[in-house]
């Protein structure tokens, strides 16, 4: 059947003049506003009730930029370096300054090229945002010593519960023992603080 009245049982309102809608266009778009949000407001703002379809088109239209069409790497370096060049303690992060650059410059440049670009021309500026986010592992150094018995240890011994041992009277005699066997005077007596020590370091003293 012929629908003579031209009406398909939706009405998309009433679409602003070519100048307002390109100009709130570039509104939205300076502001970063995802498809969804401009659809909302120039249902909002013009009670023009339109699709994506329709929406990416008159994007087109009227020149609108986009994330998809970035500016040339060359000119995106020169922005982002003007803009973070005002920000000396690097607290703006990508995200801010993407929205700087697109209110400012009318450009719009992807996030990820945003951040890697920052990176370059900052390196330090993601450390200063988030401190400690990567920390430094400690640095270890390597043991080293001169050979083997460079350092003897005689800290600590096990009390073999009630039947202890008593070692005061042959603990100088191991010491010499030690010695002969190995037939070398290590460098470093590495003991505790105990009374007993004191025989062992005059006995190393005078040996070495």
């Amino acid at each position: 059947m012929v629908n003579s009245s031209g009406a398909n049982g939706h009405h998309n309102g009433t679409r602003p003049p070519d100048e307002v809608l390109r100009a709130a266009l570039h509104r939205y778009a300076e502001k970063s506003l995802p498809l969804n949000q401009r659809l909302d407001y120039l249902l909002k703002d013009f009670g023009y009730k339109i699709s994506y379809t329709t929406l990416k088109k008159l994007n087109r239209d009227f020149n609108v930029n986009t994330v998809k069409k970035p500016p040339p790497e060359h000119i995106s370096t020169t922005v982002i370096g003007e803009v973070i060049s005002n920000n000396s303690s690097s607290r703006n992060g990508p995200s801010t300054v993407q929205n700087q650059i697109s209110r400012q410059y009318k450009l719009k440049i992807p996030r990820d090229t945003v951040r890697r670009i920052m990176s370059d021309l900052d390196p330090g500026g993601a450390e200063a945002r988030f401190p400690g986010r990567n920390r430094r592992p400690k640095e270890r150094g390597h043991l080293t010593d001169t050979g083997v018995y460079y350092e003897i240890h005689f800290d600590g011994h096990e009390k073999l519960n009630f039947k202890g041992l008593v070692l005061a009277a042959i603990r100088v005699r191991l010491y010499h023992d030690t010695i002969l066997t190995t037939s070398s005077v290590f460098v470093q007596a590495t003991v505790d603080g105990g009374s007993e020590t004191g025989e062992l370091y005059a006995a190393h003293i005078a040996l070495r």
